[in-house]
């Protein structure tokens, strides 16, 4: 069995056989270990726009009762499950709140994005970072 990036990290070694761990924790620690401030700014960014993105919505008009409760549902079916605090909202939440918590329940959906996106950056740098090299030798 080949050890890659996105899925595995070997927990113990034996002679005979090899245990691997599978998770998302482990891509992000080989994602920091690899590129390092690329990994922060594209995460930071990405929730920057996230967050921008769901106060926009908000402003708006859009339905977020529908939206959180779709989203619910959705993570209904998630090994995650509904968190319960979403049945207790109060309609009288300021914008920024339901923009906050818009913002928070669609991290599910950002976070392989952000692994995804990381990697194609970080290799679009190295290329670069190697043609800046060669131009100067």
């Amino acid at each position: 069995m080949m050890k890659t990036w996105w899925n595995a990290q070997v927990v113990s070694d034996t002679t005979s056989q090899r245990t691997w761990s599978f998770g998302i924790s482990n891509r992000f620690r080989h994602l920091m270990a690899t590129y390092g401030v690329t990994f922060i700014v594209v995460s930071a960014v990405m929730s920057v726009c996230s967050f921008l993105l769901s106060l926009l919505l908000v402003s708006l008009g859009m339905d977020v009762e529908g939206l959180i409760q779709t989203l619910g549902n959705w993570l209904e079916t998630t090994p995650i499950g509904r968190p319960s605090f979403l049945d207790k909202l109060s309609p009288q939440l300021g914008s920024l709140a339901i923009a906050y918590l818009l913002h928070r329940l669609t991290s599910p959906l950002r976070i392989p994005l952000c692994i995804a996106l990381t990697r194609y950056i970080g290799q679009l740098r190295t290329r670069r970072q190697r043609l800046l090299l060669d131009n100067d030798i």
